[in-house]
């Protein structure tokens, strides 16, 4: 089972997709780029376009069932 990873602790490999958590608890996928700079990571971390708040943690998503 994949637990959650806090993103002050570590983040993940580049072009990956993960499963992100912001504060509110909305959950989404996506990937850091690897041309992003940390400035362009820290954005991502802290902002998005609604008021779920900052990312929190991530995961790796599981194997595809087929």
């Amino acid at each position: 089972m994949n637990e959650w990873i806090d993103v002050n602790d570590r983040l993940p490999d580049y072009d990956i997709q993960v499963l992100w958590v912001r504060e509110s608890g909305f959950m989404f996928c996506a990937e850091l780029d690897h041309d992003m700079d940390r400035m362009a990571i820290d954005k991502f971390l802290l902002t998005c376009s609604d008021i779920s708040g900052k990312t929190t943690h991530w995961m790796p998503l599981p194997e595809a069932p087929c």
